[in-house]
């Protein structure tokens, strides 16, 4: 069963860096760009997501190895659906495909992690991300004025080659 049926699907928009004591956020919009999803990252994680945005050749060293071991596994990552805020923190469900030895079909399965930790990981996965209307209404509580000083980086969604750059 597809775990995205029913689900709107959003592509990376922009990136706001927070400034001392604040949170970076990633902004993830629809294909039509009539919604739009925040992703508050955690530290570390936003440097990450920042030097992926402006393909920074130095971190993909360490998601080669991610790649190298998943192949060896025969497991594929394949999207990442938000599934709610709780106590403050964004959750998503990484869904992926893995084949047991021996066997011809993949299995479907899902982990289910904190959003703000896993951003970079799913944009060099090349993941799509998906969420529901109920869990998008959550997550957009914010404001223009939280971000009008704040350095941003924005990426070209209206050419079908940046979309695919996070696309499978």
């Amino acid at each position: 069963m597809d775990k995205t049926e029913g689900l709107k699907e959003f592509f990376v928009s922009g990136f706001v860096e927070g400034e001392t004591n604040s949170q970076s956020v990633l902004f993830l919009e629809d294909e039509k760009r009539e919604s739009f999803l925040p992703v508050w990252l955690s530290n570390g994680e936003d440097r990450l997501v920042r030097d992926q945005l402006k393909m920074k050749p130095s971190i993909s060293g360490m998601y080669n190895v991610c790649e190298e071991l998943f192949s060896s596994l025969d497991v594929k990552i394949r999207s990442c659906i938000f599934t709610g805020v709780s106590m403050g923190s964004q959750n998503v469900m990484l869904t992926y495909e893995k084949k047991e030895p021996g066997q011809e079909k993949s299995k479907l399965e899902w982990i289910s992690v904190n959003a703000g930790d896993c951003m970079s990981f799913c944009l060099a996965q090349k993941v799509r991300f998906w969420c529901p209307e109920e869990v998008l209404e959550e997550c957009q509580d914010l404001t223009e004025e939280s971000f009008s000083s704040r350095k941003r980086i924005f990426v070209d969604t209206s050419s079908s080659e940046n979309k695919q750059k996070y696309l499978m």
